[in-house]
Parts: structure tokens; C-alpha cells; sequence
């Protein structure tokens, strides 16, 4: 049985800025979150659906979204696991490796009745049915 679906995570990227919260009527530090779909196979092969990022006060987590870009031109790095992000490459891997295997058996296989049909060639035309 294949298990598949999907799930959803929120990592908090810490502080964005610090501004006037329209909710608080304050003025409020606001963090920078990061909220993505994900589907898998088997909670093994991963993909992402989706991704958004949010600038929320960090008191009454209101704000704004953030645009893809602008959000990811000031991290380090990519806050989404790399099994998240290319874990359907390890899947579509598995299926050439299988497919390799599987040409590379059915070769042998023919090489093998090949062999066996030069070395006795009668005995082979006999047995076929016509």
C-alpha cells in the first residue's frame, strides 16, 4: 500500500523590523514566518506546493504578506528541509533505477535464449508450436 497526501508547516524566521502594529496601536517588533504545503509518497518523497511568507506582530500576530522574492533575497539560506524540496528527485531516481535493472535483466535473459537456440537449434524448432 502507497501512503500519500500532503501537510503543511510554519517556521519562524525571527525578526523582520520593528513598526506601528495597526492592530495594537503600537509600536511592535514583527518577524518574518514562512508557511508551505508539501505533498509526499509514503512520507518519504516530498514536493512543495506552496510557499508564503508572512510579516506578522509578534504580539497579536497580525500583518501583511510578503512576496516570494523580496522575503527569500534576505535569508542565508532556504528555510525548507532539502528532503522537502527534492525529495520527488529521489523518487523519480528509483524509477529509472528500476527500469535499468529490469532492461538490463530482459537483455540478459535474451542473450541467454539466443545462446540457446544457436547451440541447439533443432531441439528449439521442435518445441515451438506452429
Amino acid at each position: 500500500m502507497i501512503l500519500c497526501g500532503s501537510s503543511s508547516k510554519t517556521r519562524d524566521l525571527g525578526f523582520a523590523e520593528r513598526k506601528r502594529c495597526e492592530t495594537c496601536g503600537k509600536e511592535r517588533p514583527f518577524k518574518l514566518f514562512l508557511r508551505y504545503r508539501y505533498g509526499h509518497i509514503a512520507y518519504l518523497f516530498k514536493w512543495v506546493k506552496k510557499k508564503k511568507y508572512y510579516v506578522l506582530c509578534r504580539v497579536c500576530h497580525r500583518g501583511r504578506r510578503v512576496a516570494a522574492k523580496q522575503a527569500e533575497a534576505n535569508l542565508k539560506t532556504n528555510p525548507i528541509p532539502f528532503g522537502t524540496r527534492y525529495g520527488w528527485t529521489f523518487f523519480v531516481g528509483l524509477i529509472v533505477a528500476v527500469g535499468v535493472a529490469g532492461a538490463a535483466i530482459r537483455s540478459e535473459l535474451k542473450k541467454a535464449d539466443d545462446y540457446a537456440y544457436i547451440s541447439a537449434p533443432r531441439s528449439m524448432i521442435s518445441m515451438s508450436p506452429i
